[in-house]
Order: structure tokens, then sequence, then C-alpha cells
């Protein structure tokens, strides 16, 4: 999938930086050397791009038993710290997280890290 999406994108940017010069004299002299079919490709490509990017979470999830395991934890943690957090329904709280220091106050024993 990532050859599908990316191959393209690669053969144009090799076509734009083997023809820069004539590219570049064109727009001197006040034209666009740009060919048609370059901008088209150029969005076919942007296209492609957005479709691999939007593809990658699902073909992880699928494929990866150890990436399903790591992603729920990461959803089970987010999601009990929005709960915690929510006030009226908001889903925000002006109070500090546990672990940050009070303001004005020393910084407690779990956030400091030794190298021992």
């Amino acid at each position: 999938m990532f050859l599908f999406c990316h191959l393209p994108r690669v053969m144009t940017s090799v076509h734009e930086a083997v023809n820069i010069k004539g590219f570049l004299d064109c727009r001197e002299r006040g034209r666009d050397g740009t060919p048609l079919w370059f901008l088209y490709v150029m969005s076919v490509v942007l296209y492609l791009q957005t479709v691999n990017a939007s593809i990658n979470l699902p073909i992880y999830l699928f494929a990866s038993k150890n990436f399903q395991t790591n992603a729920g934890a990461v959803k089970k943690k987010m999601f009990s710290i929005f709960s915690r957090n929510s006030t009226q329904g908001t889903g925000l709280d002006s109070s500090p997280v546990d672990d940050a220091p009070p303001p004005g106050g020393d910084i407690p024993l779990n956030l400091i890290h030794t190298t021992d």
C-alpha cells in the first residue's frame, strides 16, 4: 500500500528535480513552465498520500496484535483521564493534575527522576 501511494510522489519529485532549470527559466520570463499534466498528477499524489495516511490505522489494527493491545491501553487511559477530569459534562477541569506540583509548593517526589 505504501509503495502504491508514494511511488507517484517519488516519480514526480524526480521529474521536477531533472527539469527544475526549465521550470525556473520559464518563470523568469513571466510564463508558468509547469505542464498541465504535472499539476493533475500532483493532485492525484496528494489524494494518494491522504488515502495512505487514512488507511494506516485500520491496517495496523487488523494486522498487529501488539498494536491492538497498546492502542486499547492508550484508549482506556485517555477515557479514564477525561472521565476523571470532567465537570458538568464539559470534559474539562481547572484543577491541577494529580502529579502536578501545587502552585508555589515543592515538587512531589514521584516527579523527581534519579539516574541510579
